[in-house]
C-alpha cells in the first residue's frame, strides 16, 4: 500500500482540473484506507504518523503547483488577448492618425478645409462674445426701466398720500 501511494504522489502531470481533482481524491482515499489499516492491527506509531503527515503534505503541493500552473495558464492567456486587442487598437489609432493628419482633408460633401473650419469657429466665437455683451448691456437697461417704473410708482403714492391730507 505504501509503494502504491509513493507511486501516485510521483504522477505530476495532470491535463485538467477534474484529473487533478480525481487523482487527490484517490490518493486521499488510500492514505485514509492505509491509515484505518494500521489502527486495526494497532501498528499505528509516531512513525506511521509522520509518513501520513508527509503524504498529505506532498498532496497539498501538488494541488499548489497545479493551481500556479493552471493560473499562470490563464494569465498567459488573458495577456495575448489583451495584445491582440492592444495591437489592433494601435493600427486603427495609426490609420486616424495619418487622414488626420493631412492639413488639406475635406469633410465629405461640404469641400472645407481644416483652415476654413477654424476660421469659421472663430467668427462664431466673436459672434457669440459680442451677443453676450449686447445681452449684457439689454439687462442692465431692463433693470434701469424697473428701478425707473419703481421710483415712479412711489412717487405717485408718496404724492397722492401727502396731497390726500
Amino acid at each position: 500500500m505504501e509503494k502504491k501511494i509513493n507511486e501516485e504522489l510521483l504522477k505530476k502531470e495532470f491535463a485538467s482540473q477534474e484529473d487533478l481533482r480525481n487523482h487527490v481524491s484517490l490518493i486521499q482515499t488510500m492514505i485514509r484506507d492505509y491509515e484505518k489499516d494500521l489502527y486495526e492491527r494497532g501498528e499505528y506509531d509516531d512513525l506511521s504518523k509522520n509518513k501520513v503527515k508527509d503524504w498529505r503534505n506532498k498532496v497539498y503541493r501538488i494541488i499548489q503547483e497545479h493551481k500556479e500552473t493552471s493560473e499562470s495558464m490563464e494569465n498567459i492567456d488573458e495577456l495575448e488577448n489583451t495584445i491582440k486587442l492592444v495591437h489592433r487598437q494601435i493600427g486603427k489609432a495609426d490609420s486616424n492618425q495619418q487622414i488626420l493628419g493631412k492639413s488639406t482633408l475635406k469633410l465629405m460633401g461640404l469641400n472645407y478645409t481644416n483652415t476654413d473650419i477654424e476660421k469659421a469657429l472663430m467668427d462664431t466665437r466673436k459672434k457669440l462674445k459680442e451677443s453676450q455683451r449686447q445681452e449684457k448691456i439689454e439687462g442692465f437697461l431692463v433693470l434701469a426701466a424697473l428701478l425707473v417704473f419703481i421710483l415712479v410708482c412711489i412717487l405717485i403714492l408718496f404724492d397722492k398720500f401727502v396731497s390726500g391730507r
